[in-house]
Order: structure tokens, then sequence, then C-alpha cells
């Protein structure tokens, strides 16, 4: 939280200002069990809120009413600057929750796609995206919520003009795991640990080779 806090205002030395996301971790609270405390991600949301911060309202697997319910929750309370985060049994359910969300978030927010709804076994991220661009259905900004396996980068790369951010744990846990990335990808097996195991069992991390390694990412 303290990295936050610093980061949020530009930091003591000053530096250029970055854009934050605060996640509200479906995918690895649904991995590990772990209850939603929407109370603390409220408070927590408010607490780092400011012009460089977006937060995710929370989302459901799944489930277009939830998700949508939610974030139009979240847009009532006109605090903050808002991530839709668009669900769907199937990808048509999917794809008419993105429209609904584009209708309700501003120009300047983010929508951000999940892979982590049991269609996507069946279709990829970068095949939705492209089903968008034909039907002239993107009109802001969008994020990549994690990569499904390491390869999915190399997918991505043929949509990449539409794709404003990506997030994905592979530097963290490839720098922990002592593995280098190009091999992780060509593998193409998604480490199994997680950012969560690693926030509590707290491994040493070097930072120095931390860098090096998102830098060639």
């Amino acid at each position: 939280l303290f990295y936050f806090e610093e980061r949020k205002d530009g930091g003591k030395e000053k530096i250029k200002k970055s854009i934050m996301y605060l996640d509200n971790s479906l995918y690895e609270r649904n991995l590990n069990n772990v209850p939603f405390k929407e109370m603390d991600f409220f408070r927590l949301a408010r607490r780092i809120n400011s012009d460089n911060t977006y937060v995710m309202a929370p989302d459901f697997y799944e489930d277009s009413f939830r998700s949508l319910e939610s974030l139009k929750k979240y847009k009532d309370f006109n605090e903050f600057k808002l991530i839709g985060i668009p669900h769907g049994k199937n990808k048509r359910d999917f794809i008419d929750c993105f429209i609904e969300m584009d209708k309700i978030l501003n120009k300047n927010e983010i929508i951000a796609l999940t892979a982590g709804d049991s269609f996507f076994k069946e279709v990829s991220r970068t095949e939705i995206i492209k089903e968008l661009i034909e039907k002239d259905l993107i009109n802001r900004r969008i994020h990549i919520l994690g990569l499904r396996s390491p390869k999915e980068i190399l997918e991505l790369r043929e949509v990449k003009d539409y794709i404003f951010s990506l997030d994905t744990s592979l530097p963290v846990i490839s720098t922990i795991l002592n593995r280098d990335i190009e091999e992780v990808i060509e593998e193409n097996i998604k480490p199994s640990l997680t950012i969560y195991k690693v926030y509590n069992e707290c491994p040493e991390v070097d930072i120095d080779l931390l860098q090096k390694k998102h830098s060639k990412f």
C-alpha cells in the first residue's frame, strides 16, 4: 500500500505518474478459495484514488447480469475512474455484456477482457477482439487481464493496435523461479506459482533481475 500511495502522487522523486489499476483479484481469489471483502476493497479504492487510478468494478464469472449490475453500482458512487469486466455464459452473452458496459462507461474509462469464463476453452481473446473490430465495437481503451498461457502474448500481437494495456505476473514469477521468460513462453505451461502465494510467502525477489526480465518481456 505504501508503494501505491507513493506512486499515485508521482513519488518522492517526482517520477512520471503511472496509470494504476486496482484489481479485485477474481482469478486469484477463485483459485485459492478466498472470499471477496467488498468493504475492504472499497476502502482501499478510496484510499489510493487519484487522477491516474482506475478501479475494476467487482465482476463474476459466467454472469453478465451481476457483472453489469456491479459496474452500475460503482458508477453510481461517482467516485472513481472505472474498468468494466464483461462476462458471459457464451460468446454472444459476453459480447452483449461488452456492448452494455461500453454504454455505461465514460469515454476515458476502460474495458478489461478476461479469459476466465468457460466458453474461452473454445475461443481465444484474440478472436473475440477481431470480431469486435469487424463489428466496429471497440471505441475505448482495452486492457488484457492476465495471460491464459505464456504464448497468448504472441497471439495478441495480431491485435496489438487495439490493446491499451496488459497485466501479467510472468516477469515476477519467472524471476522467483529463476526461469528465462523465452523458455517459459516456448514451453507454454503457465507456472503454478500465483501472486497470492508470493504475497503470503514473501520469497526473496532479485529486483535487478526482475527489471531485466520486465524489460525483456
